[in-house]
Parts: C-alpha cells; structure tokens; sequence
C-alpha cells in the first residue's frame, strides 16, 4: 500500500511534468483525476491548485536558467583505457543542461548531476555552454528553490576516469562511498579545515542516516562499525581505495571545487 506522503510526492510530481509541457490546468486536473491522485469534486480542484502554487516557483528557477528551444539529446561515447562510458545527455539549452525535480536536494542527486557534468565537458559540444544546473526544492519551508550549478571543468576526462577506476575498485572490494556521510564530512572540511571535526561530523551523519547505514547490504559488510575511523577496513588488509575520508576528498573534492550555490 501507498503512503500517504509518498502519494503526496506523486501528485506534485505529476503536476510540475504537466507544468513543464505548459499543459492547461483544467486538462492537467482532469488527468491528475484520472489518475487517482486527487479526490473528486472540490477538494480535488483545492489539492490541484495548491500543488500548482507549490511547484510554479521550482518552474520560474528552471525557466530563469533555460535560454531558448530545448536541444536535442547529446550522445556521450568516452573510450578509456579499460572503460568506455556510453549513453545520452538530455534537458539540454545553449545555456546548459538544466534538470529540474521537486524532491529536496540531497548529496547523491548532485553527484548524479556532476558525473553527468564531467561526460558534458569531455564531450565538449558546440551547441551548449559548458554549465549544468540542479534546481531543487529547498530544504527550508516557504523559502525560494535551489539552485546549484557547475561550470566549465578544467580536465574533466581525468576526473571522469579516477570516478571509474573507483567503480571497477568498488567492484572487486568494498568501497567506502556514503554519499550523505562522505558529503558531510567534505562540507565541514572545506569549512573547518580540521579533519578530526569532520570525522566527527560524518560520523553523526552514517548514524542518523538509517536508509543509508541500515541498508542489508551495507549492513551485512560493515554491520555497525565506524566506518570514518581513520585507516578502517572491513577486510584484513588495507582497502586499494584508501579509508572513507580519502574516498570522500576523491570523489566529492572536485565537485566542491566546482559547485556554485544559488547561480541562475
């Protein structure tokens, strides 16, 4: 069975695709009807317009960062030495790739963004400017969407090839990417400097994050061990990608590096 906030989720989902096709309300509330995902009668066309409310905001972001007609998909093929990374770009302006979702924004989406970010920039088209923004909704109530981008990325193939050295590592042996932890543990780096305190951070982080800690794969490899502990390893021998922190800097470093907050 459906949960409640779950089928909530879905609503707002369905209604910013219809705003993204500029569809017309009374059409879209027919088809939001349709699909069961608000009642009949008034309280339905109440539940619509308050969802076309919410998400108008997360379209004016967007909007403010598309320029012009929307570009054909790109077709990404990068041959690396042992790996060739296949595949399509869309949501694609000649000011950036630009991808819109009304869940909040979490470490793991921006990841997502960054690699396809890196295939943007080793491609390097001509159509496009070197930019790809996220926006999102904000972590905060009643409070603007963010917005998050990356620029033109200097050595984007390099970096693109230590992420898939990373993969076929992770493949072999466990590799200590938590996205929500490792992400924590970069923040408060970058703002301290001090590797103790975000250890500590990311510490807190692997254990408040129970979808990611309580996951039975995860807990059937690490159970509940700190995992930050510097040098830890789940084998007997060293790990060939190094301890959490240095999985962490590896991979979330150069997106720090190149994140930009609240760019339109």
């Amino acid at each position: 069975t459906q949960s409640r906030s779950s089928a909530a989720s879905d609503v707002y989902k369905r209604q910013l695709q219809h705003e993204l096709a500029d569809m017309d309300q009374d059409d879209s509330l027919a088809l939001t009807r349709a699909g069961g995902l608000v009642p009949l009668g008034t309280p339905g066309a109440c539940t619509h317009e308050e969802t076309h409310r919410a998400v108008s905001p997360l379209i004016a972001a967007a909007s403010a960062s598309r320029n012009g007609d929307a570009l054909e998909p790109l077709l990404i093929d990068l041959p690396f030495e042992d790996t060739r990374v296949v595949g399509t770009l869309g949501q694609r302006w000649a000011s950036g790739r630009v991808h819109l979702q009304y869940s909040k924004r979490q470490p793991k989406s921006l990841l997502q963004l960054w690699i396809q970010h890196l295939c943007l920039c080793a491609m390097a088209p001509d159509d496009q400017a070197m930019r790809s923004t996220l926006v999102a909704r904000s972590q905060r109530k009643d409070t603007p969407p963010e917005v998050s981008s990356f620029g033109p990325v200097e050595g984007a193939a390099d970096l693109l090839r230590d992420l898939c050295e990373l993969y076929w590592i992770g493949q072999r042996e466990p590799l200590l990417l938590f996205p929500s932890a490792s992400w924590n543990y970069m923040a408060e780096l970058r703002t301290s400097g001090d590797a103790r305190s975000a250890r500590w951070k990311a510490t807190n982080a692997w254990q408040a994050r129970s979808f990611e800690r309580k996951d039975p794969h995860v807990q059937r490899v690490f159970g509940d061990d700190d995992v930050f502990l510097p040098g830890y390893s789940p084998l007997p021998l060293p790990l060939a990608a190094g301890d959490a922190a240095t999985v962490a800097a590896r991979v979330f470093g150069p997106l720090f590096d190149a994140l930009k907050e609240g760019v339109p």
